[in-house]
């Protein structure tokens, strides 16, 4: 069904004429009528935000509420001649320029560099609106600074940018910026509902959600859609037609795929994928919809998000709860996997062959996430062991109790400095009803157990209730330990050293005692060769 001749299509014909019409936009739209009744508007605004936001429609509310013949006024009248000549962009006082396809610099001071000292035709400001300032060429940021840092009294600079961080610091400082944010899904879906009754289309609420999520927050774009899946659905717009007009996957094929892939079925991803190419899904969309479902299953996993997945989501499933394997996944594994259709799509930019590149990052994914888990177990347990946590058979690393450590060693520390210190370099460990002490220095235990009715005591104040406490050395330890009674037991084959110094106990200078002390040891004095 075409068009009549003549029609306006939904993004103009629903243009915001006021401030009070913009959507999604409140900070933006009331600093600005305030700076208008307030008589205070700055003399050059940048605009920054997402495209088909409002960002060029706000420049012209501006333009009108400044220059309406009843005004300047935060509510300009729409009706007298000022205001309609801005809003269909036919104002002498009110200069659109494209950046886009205007980059020079001959651009700048034809338009704007050469008429800026000139007085307005008619209205009270003369108004340069410039669309995609980004584009702008050095030369052109040069030749406008100079006017923006100077500018007449009845000029108003507006300068929409959709790359904000492209715009020249030297520019940017010069204008009272303004950020215009994406429109939540919700908001477009009430709009497009609205739109759609006016319109008198049949629209399915199902079908208004899957084009506001679609529309990734632009009012333009959704308003798009809309005209779009009216001509595409003819009598009413149903959430399959819009789907099917986007190129999203059925539900039930992207239910299979992602139950396969999570399931780590690689015959079961083989003919979901067959029947996806049989359809004629490009592979980056595949990707987009697959990532966007394991987004948010990821993000449930780790309690960033509560409740189903987004229901409305064009790229979710009707129920991607349904298939029993999605509850077994580890946020490690979907994390495995969003890494891969991430780097998966930063690949089909620059391949050949976009087919190749999916079923690698699929069949990877299922191959490589096999062994996710194991991985992480085993350097789990090679990082225990690597800071001498591997405690051997009958002690369990997952009962210590860190925290109650922290106190024990915080109440014994009141009286006994240096026990706690003993204390501190232990693990304590959940012993049926009562707990052990697990030392890897028998130094440390040796001056434990002669306080062991004191700890014990502080320890049962801690928990407010009697409980045992058993002291004990790492297994570790006690090998190392006995290691280092035969060395010291067996007889040396050669005479001593002289010039060895005596045990720490011993030594006079307190630094070197002390060093002694932690380390353990010996110190050997040698003598410098001249």
């Amino acid at each position: 069904m075409n068009p009549p001749e003549g029609y306006l299509v939904l993004a103009r014909k629903y243009r915001p004429a006021d401030f009070g019409e913009v959507l999604g936009q409140p900070q933006a739209a009331g600093l600005l009528q305030n700076a208008v009744a307030q008589k205070r508007v700055a003399h050059a605004y940048l605009f920054t935000g997402p495209r088909g936001v409002g960002k060029t429609t706000v420049a012209r509310i501006l333009a009108k509420a400044l220059n309406c013949t009843q005004g300047p006024r935060p509510d300009p009248c729409g009706q007298c001649p000022s205001c309609v000549e801005i809003a269909a962009s036919s104002s002498l006082d009110v200069l659109e320029m494209d950046a886009a396809s205007h980059t020079g610099v001959d651009n700048i001071r034809e338009v704007i560099i050469d008429t800026v000292r000139l007085l307005p035709n008619r209205d009270r400001r003369k108004i340069f609106i410039i669309d995609e300032a980004h584009m702008l060429s050095q030369a052109a940021f040069n030749a406008l600074l100079k006017t923006l840092e100077e500018p007449p009294p009845h000029v108003v600079f507006i300068l929409a940018t959709t790359e904000a961080s492209k715009i020249p610091p030297t520019i940017g400082s010069r204008c009272q910026r303004l950020r215009f944010k994406p429109i939540s899904p919700e908001d477009l879906a009430r709009c497009l509902a609205d739109v759609s009754k006016k319109e008198g289309i049949k629209a399915e609420p199902e079908a208004l959600a899957v084009i506001a999520r679609a529309s990734e927050g632009s009012l333009r774009d959704a308003l798009g859609l809309l005209d779009q899946a009216r001509s595409f659905c003819e009598d009413e717009v149903l959430a399959d037609g819009v789907r099917e007009m986007l190129g999203y996957l059925g539900r039930e094929m992207l239910e299979s795929l992602a139950g396969a892939l999570l399931g780590r079925d690689s015959r079961a991803l083989a003919l979901a994928l067959q029947k996806i190419y049989e359809d004629g899904a490009e592979p980056a969309q595949v990707i987009r919809e697959l990532r966007s479902l394991v987004e948010d299953i990821y993000l449930q996993k780790i309690g960033a998000k509560t409740g189903d997945t987004i229901p409305n989501s064009p790229r979710s499933p009707a129920n991607p709860g349904a298939a029993p394997e999605l509850g077994m996944v580890s946020p490690n594994f979907l994390a495995f996997i969003l890494r891969r259709l991430n780097a998966a799509l930063a690949e089909l930019r620059f391949g050949d062959s976009p087919r190749l590149v999916l079923d690698l990052a699929l069949f990877g994914a299922v191959e490589g996430g096999l062994d996710v888990e194991n991985w992480i177990s085993r350097l789990e347990a090679i990082e225990n062991h690597l800071s001498g946590k591997n405690l051997g058979p009958g002690l369990r690393e997952d009962s210590s109790e860190p925290e109650l450590l922290a106190k024990l060693v915080a109440s014994v520390g009141q009286d006994k400095a240096s026990l706690a210190h003993a204390i501190e370099r232990a693990d304590i460990l959940k012993n049926g009803e009562g707990y052990r002490l697990v030392f890897s220095r028998s130094f440390d235990l040796e001056q434990a157990r002669r306080n062991q009715d004191a700890i014990a005591e502080r320890l049962s104040a801690l928990l407010g209730r009697p409980v045992s406490l058993a002291l004990e050395e790492r297994p570790a330890a006690r090998s190392q330990g006995a290691a280092k009674e035969a060395k010291k037991e067996s007889p040396s084959p050669s005479a001593p050293d002289p010039k060895a110094l005596p045990p720490a106990d011993d030594v006079a200078d307190p630094a070197m005692k002390e060093a002694m002390r932690v380390f353990g040891g010996s110190l050997k004095v040698t003598k410098k060769s001249s």
